[in-house]
């Protein structure tokens, strides 16, 4: 058939369309001389350069089925050059053959005695070593109707004879091409498929996909992990429910709860459960994904679980131990509370007797009583402010969480500067403020936390004039507050041990105090989610920096 006859392909062609795309490219090489070739030859040696490129070192094999002798002896001289050919005289013959040796192409005639080309062709079908072999056949009876019937049939590709050298070449040479791309791609998938098994074999994490089937599920396809968590190896759950596999309905159930959740969500969803064993129970963390429809059209999910048991153990057993220390500063707030409560009645008993003795009788004491007895007055009153301090830290570990509430800050600080006018007329202390806001927090000990920071600049002056400045700046999730003083400043290595119960950088005749300030204005902060730093230089003044939540509203 001349070259310009060659229908063109089409999109979404047949096989045979796709075909007569590779045997036009073939063409398009051949040239109408053989330049004093012999034509075969010639015709043989375009083809090899047409479709060569692609060829395995292995001559490919080609069958032929005709029942006419010279039809053989020439298709065989024709291919024999390029081709290893094995030529059959009918149906039956070529079917053993392809059955003991599967070839590379069958070329078959129609019509045959016994077992004809169609006849043929069903049987290659049907057979699972034979039914990828693409097949050709040959005819005489030439129309549309005709290579229909023959496509229709299963056929790769219908050659109407009497047929030119050239085009059976060409189609021959396109259709092995075919072939041998079409077993490349699967090979190729075979080894992604081999590495993906592997992966999925190798991984800790139990994996697999499974599909609802009449409302339950059914497994398609378990990991080697998955296959040994429940029991048994991979081939032998598949197409199997839940109750066949030995899992409880109530765990079937919630499967089925959350694979339906990610197939109307359209994402994956991820759960935690304890799941039932028979020697012993252990906790799942699993992730389900909808992958849609599967062949049957039931909707199929993969799924990704990870055994969790060592963990939840671990959280229970940490939450056991928090439970414990909770309950173990419950107790010991409450030892706090009441020794600093109870102790002070006693104390002040030994101050006010030890007044009076020295009242009284210190004429008649020498100067050793005296001074011992001017100790002992000072004891006690150290020890009542020491136990006053006490008392009010653990006032603020005791106050509960239930009377927070929105708290203005520009007016808890002018409660503050109220409660310290003497102090700040005294010393002319100058103090200056932003626009507060208001923030999360309990009235009282939001009044104590301000009150102690402004008046520590008051009290850790230096010889110049007291200057206080208090800032507030907003940031991601909190306020960030500043309290800035020209006072004496704090070395860099005290600066965390200030936060510490009764921890004091001076002497008493320096300066008076419990050295508690500082911790009951650090409790106050961590009670309220926030933290409390110093940043300051000797000599340079200090700023404390602290942060509170915000309020439900504020400005």
């Amino acid at each position: 058939m001349p070259a310009d006859k060659v229908k063109a392909a089409r999109e979404n062609a047949s096989p045979e369309s796709r075909a007569e795309a590779f045997v036009k490219e073939a063409l398009r090489w051949l040239s109408d001389g053989a330049g004093g070739k012999d034509a075969s030859t010639g015709l043989a040696d375009a083809v090899r350069n047409a479709v060569g490129a692609g060829a395995s070192s292995r001559a490919e094999r080609v069958l032929l089925a005709d029942d006419n002798a010279d039809m053989r002896e020439y298709i065989t001289r024709l291919l024999g050059e390029r081709y290893e050919v094995l030529a059959v005289s009918n149906g039956d013959d070529a079917l053993k053959s392809a059955v003991s040796e599967p070839p590379d192409l069958i070329l078959s005639d129609v019509m045959m005695p016994g077992l004809d080309g169609f006849g043929l062709l069903n049987e290659l079908r049907a057979r699972p070593e034979t039914k990828t072999i693409p097949v050709v056949l040959l005819s005489a009876r030439a129309g549309e109707e005709s290579r229909v019937e023959g496509l229709g049939a299963g056929a790769d590709d219908y050659l109407i004879k009497p047929f030119t050298a050239r085009e059976l070449l060409a189609r021959v040479a396109a259709h092995l091409s075919m072939r041998r791309r079409r077993m490349e791609a699967e090979r190729a998938l075979r080894e992604s498929q081999a590495t993906l098994q592997s992966f999925y074999d190798s991984s800790p994490f139990l994996m697999g996909v499974v599909e609802i089937k009449d409302g339950d599920l059914v497994a398609v396809y378990f990991n080697t992990a998955a296959a040994k968590f429940m029991g048994g190896d991979e081939k032998s759950f598949q197409g199997q429910r839940g109750e066949e596999l030995g899992v409880p309905a109530e765990i079937d159930a919630l499967w089925t709860e959350y694979c339906r959740r990610s197939q109307r969500e359209g994402h994956s969803v991820t759960f935690e459960y304890e799941h039932p064993r028979p020697a012993d129970a252990c906790w799942l963390s699993a992730c389900v994904n909808s992958l849609g429809d599967g062949p049957a059209g039931r909707p199929r999910f993969s799924f990704v679980a990870q055994d969790i048991t060592e963990r939840k153990n671990g959280e229970a057993l940490l939450q056991r131990s928090n439970d414990e220390l909770r309950l173990s500063n419950a107790d010991l707030e409450q030892f706090a509370y009441s020794a600093s409560h109870d102790l002070q009645e006693p104390l002040r008993q030994i101050a006010i007797y030890s007044q009076m003795l020295e009242k009284k009788y210190g004429s008649k004491l020498d100067g050793k009583a005296s001074q011992y007895l001017g100790y002992r007055i000072e004891g006690a009153h150290r020890m009542e402010m020491l136990l006053s301090g006490l008392l009010a830290y653990s006032q603020v570990a005791r106050t509960p969480d239930s009377l927070s509430e929105s708290v203005d800050v520009g007016e808890v600080l002018e409660s503050v500067k109220k409660n310290l006018s003497t102090t700040i007329q005294e010393t002319g202390a100058e103090i200056s403020a932003s626009v507060l806001p208001v923030v999360h927090g309990e009235p009282v000990p939001l009044l104590l936390l301000f009150q102690n920071l402004v008046s520590n600049a008051l009290k850790y002056r230096s010889k110049e004039k007291p200057r206080v400045k208090i800032t507030a700046s907003r940031a991601a999730s909190h306020w960030l507050f500043a309290i800035e003083d020209n006072g004496i400043g704090i070395p860099k290595e005290f600066q965390t041990q200030i936060f510490g119960m009764f921890k004091r950088l001076h002497s008493r005749t320096e300066y008076s105090g419990a050295g508690i300030g500082l911790a009951i204005c650090q409790k106050i902060v961590e009670r309220n989610g926030g933290r409390i730093w110093v940043e300051s230089e000797l000599g340079s003044g200090s700023t404390f920096f602290f942060t509170l939540p915000y309020a439900t509203t504020g400005h």
